[in-house]
């Protein structure tokens, strides 16, 4: 048997400002000191190239003094949506048009684009 496998090339976006689309909403776990973590994965799709990237955070919305105090709630705050309610519904960031900021880091493993905290907006 002859095991063949076509590599391909990591696409890596221009760094600067990018505008796009958040496509897709998934959550997943992640095993932390204290226990499991849930993170909240927001893929959002570059509107010039069609790249799809990953955007995560802790799936907790902190509120203080009526302000976004966690990750979560500053992307829920700088896509329009209200986060000073009982209950806050996380599909309404399926389908926005957003803008935010990418940077490249070069590892051992090659180099990759990343969206930058807190720069994810709406359009």
């Amino acid at each position: 048997m002859s095991l063949k496998i076509r590599p391909h090339k990591v696409k890596v976006l221009e760094e600067g400002p990018h505008k796009g689309k958040i496509v897709d909403l998934k959550e997943r776990e992640v095993q932390g000191k204290s226990g499991p973590v849930k993170y909240l994965d927001c893929y959002i799709q570059e509107e010039k190239t069609g790249i799809q990237m990953k955007y995560g955070c802790p799936l907790n919305i902190g509120v203080r003094l009526g302000k976004p105090n966690s990750k979560l709630a500053r992307l829920l705050v700088n896509c329009g949506i209200d986060i000073n309610k009982d209950e806050v519904d996380l599909s309404q960031l399926k389908g926005r048009t957003v803008q935010f900021m990418v940077q490249n880091e070069e590892t051992d493993r090659g180099v990759f684009s990343r969206i930058l905290d807190d720069t994810v907006k709406k359009a």
